[in-house]
């Protein structure tokens, strides 16, 4: 080989490694952001899931307190009549 295509064989390995390392800088680069991005998808399922939950214990919460205040009113609702029937009973 003459030493000009010597030359030139050693610019074009020179700027065939160069390229290569910001290839790999570049993979790397995106391999953090996908694992960071998985990161942040696995957290919004889990936040998904929470959600979703506490959503299912409000309303078992909300149907307690429904079934308690039927249950005091009917109370309150018997009170009221035993009373009147014993205020009847007394008269």
């Amino acid at each position: 080989m003459t030493e000009e295509k010597v030359s030139e064989f050693e610019r074009l390995q020179a700027e065939n490694k160069e390229v290569e390392e910001q290839r790999n800088t570049e993979m790397d680069k995106n391999l953090k952001i996908e694992e960071e991005i998985d990161k942040k998808n696995d957290r919004i399922l889990q936040l998904e899931k929470e959600v979703v939950r506490k959503s299912e214990e409000i309303t078992c919460r909300k149907e307690v307190i429904d079934a308690m205040s039927r249950s005091l009113m009917n109370h309150e609702k018997e009170s009221a009549e035993l009373a009147s029937k014993l205020v009847l009973m007394k008269n």
